[in-house]
């Protein structure tokens, strides 16, 4: 979907450590949002914006090795992010395998363009890396997102594991994740 009437497109950037708290409540309100159906009511009255705010801080302070996220305004408002970096995969190679790592958008946002922005940038920002293939996983349950990645070209692999639904520091319960996949491009002229 598109911006509002009137709304310019979402504007995409890297995101500095000031962001951490809006990135933390994003993240809890598209959880809340998205597994509903997922997860016990329990588990996500449970999620904390300000132990999140925490591991955002230090994941934006002291990025790991190659790392990098990226973050979606719509006017001034911070609406969505994304993690991306190379493959923690077992069976691909960290130095021809980039992977999104998590993409949320804010559910007052969703359908504004906010997270085809970021999957784009992401794209983009991986291709420059210079990886041949970008990959994802995605709760399997989740067929909206599974919907969304398809209609951005990412195609599933036929790998699935079970893993927990959770964030550092977090206790979760365990889902089945599925793996998509993308060819990339190197820019002309990389």
């Amino acid at each position: 979907m598109k911006p509002l009437a009137g709304e310019a497109p979402p504007a995409v950037r890297r995101a500095r450590p000031e962001d951490a708290r809006a990135i933390a409540a994003i993240h809890v309100r598209s959880w809340r949002a998205t597994y509903a159906a997922i997860l016990p009511a329990d588990a996500l009255r449970s999620l904390d914006v300000d132990h999140r705010a925490t591991v955002w801080t230090q994941r934006l302070e002291r990025p790991a090795p190659g790392h990098m996220t990226l973050v979606a305004n719509l006017g001034a408002q911070l609406v969505g992010f994304l993690l991306l970096g190379p493959t923690p995969d077992p069976d691909s190679d960290p130095a021809t395998t980039g992977q999104v790592l998590a993409v949320h958008v804010d559910p007052d946002a969703t359908g504004r363009g906010a997270g085809g922005a970021l999957l784009g940038r992401a794209v983009d920002e991986l291709a420059g890396c210079g990886y041949a293939l970008g990959t994802l996983w995605v709760v399997s349950d989740n067929q909206r997102a599974r919907a969304f990645y398809e209609r951005a070209g990412w195609t599933p692999d036929g790998s699935s594991r079970r893993e927990p639904l959770a964030v550092e520091g977090e206790v979760g319960p365990d889902v089945t994740v599925v793996r998509y996949r993308l060819p990339l491009h190197r820019p002309a002229g990389a």
